[in-house]
């Protein structure tokens, strides 16, 4: 397995024995990290641009801040980033307490001892302890803003109004595969283990063809469908409602008139339910541990500050939505270009700028400290664009004091 695959793994002990033993009976199957102290600990899990799949630390280590450093505070810190991190305890001093504490509160994936009581350190144990750890880690975690599946199926025997829908997907990031007839639509399905998202497809399909909704609610049950037609469409309302069509969208434009930009929509709203990530902006300072931030609600002139972009998976209050969906050829990561408007205001870096967004795990927030030259009432607004294109514009108001 190449080493950029494997599954990593993040050993924290002081102990100068523990330590390299753990990382030895690990390393031949994952690619692991140690650390001896809770900030070189700390250092090493900010610096990844992709998060551990596991963190194993031992309970108890010195640091440079207290003589005796409960280790557990490692993990209470990590749970506050909300990275999709499995952690598991090792210790040298075992206690019903302790185990309570971290597998409850902390929700530690498991807890071991270092000393059992038949006095041997089980090698096994730990190994697939780590292993199951490492997989449902794996399994958890965002796979990235890179959607696993952008094919559509297009099925339009007239050659024009296909190279008319044709020219209209072509500037989306979307994989097309067309197809002219039923007779090559079953053949295509039966050669090919291609999971289209969305079929588009013109009403005469399914009229010469009665087994056509059949097929493709066997092969392709999840697929979404639009149709074209020519006909009124109030004359096919039966048929869009029985076989869960999205959208119809008239050809015959003497009559009617086809809008591209709406079809385009169309399409785009078929995949934005995968592809729709959400965008915080906060203004703050750090923490004590400098690991979050607190957001305020007034600031000070020639006072430094932090503008906090964050992005995330699930919706929440004052969250952007924006949609995110790469070309096939973008691995790894994609930059998000942003520009920054806050008036009468000091930023560093300047307005504009790049956000690197991270393909597996979740990324690094970008942080802009802000300095707010005059007092009133400062509107900040950040744009972001992917590939020249707009994704959105994310506004907060705050007021400015004078010192």
């Amino acid at each position: 397995m190449a080493e950029r695959n494997r599954m990593s793994i993040l050993v924290v002990d002081d102990d100068d024995s523990w330590r390299p033993l753990m990382t030895s009976l690990l390393q031949d199957e994952f690619e692991v990290e140690d650390a001896a102290t809770y900030e070189d600990a700390i250092s090493k899990i900010l610096a990844r641009k992709i998060p551990y799949h596991v963190v194993v630390t031992d309970i108890r280590y010195k640091d440079t801040e207290r003589e005796n450093e409960d280790g557990l505070r490692l993990v209470e810190q990590l749970n506050r980033l909300g990275e999709f991190t499995k952690y598991v305890v090792i210790t040298g001093y075992p206690s019903i307490d302790t185990a309570k504490r971290a597998i409850g509160r902390l929700a530690a994936y498991d807890y071991l001892e270092k000393y059992p009581p038949n006095g041997d350190f089980g090698i096994e144990e730990f190994q697939s302890t780590v292993r199951k750890a490492a997989e449902e880690a794996e399994r958890q975690r965002p796979h990235g803003l890179v959607l696993s599946n952008l094919r559509i199926l297009l099925i339009e025997p007239n050659r024009t109004q296909r190279k008319k829908i044709l020219d209209i997907l072509r500037d989306g990031p979307y994989q097309v595969d067309e197809v002219e007839s039923f007779e090559k639509l079953t053949r295509t399905l039966v050669k090919s283990s291609r999971d289209y998202r969305l079929i588009i497809f013109n009403e005469s399909i399914p009229k010469q063809s009665p087994a056509f909704f059949d097929i493709l609610q066997a092969k392709l049950p999840e697929a979404k469908k639009i149709m074209l037609t020519g006909t009124d469409i109030g004359k096919i309302i039966k048929t869009v409602q029985e076989n869960n069509i999205m959208n119809v969208f008239a050809m015959n434009e003497a009559e009617v008139g086809f809008d591209p930009r709406d079809f385009q929509e169309t399409v785009h709203s078929a995949f934005a339910a995968d592809a729709t990530k959400y965008v915080t902006l906060q203004i703050g300072v750090p923490e004590e541990t400098g690991h979050d931030f607190i957001e305020l609600q007034e600031l000070s002139v020639e006072t430094p500050y932090y503008l906090v972009l964050r992005i995330q998976n699930d919706r929440q209050a004052s969250a952007t939505p924006i949609w995110l969906a790469p070309r096939p050829e973008k691995r790894g990561r994609i930059r998000l270009e942003t520009f920054i408007y806050a008036p009468k205001s000091k930023l560093d870096p300047g307005t504009e700028g790049y956000w690197d967004i991270y393909l597996s795990g979740l990324s690094q927030p970008l942080v802009t400290e802000l300095i707010p030259k005059q007092s009133g009432r400062l509107k900040v607004s950040v744009e972001l664009k992917y590939d020249k294109k707009w994704l959105g514009t994310i506004t907060k108001e705050i007021d400015v004091l004078d010192v």
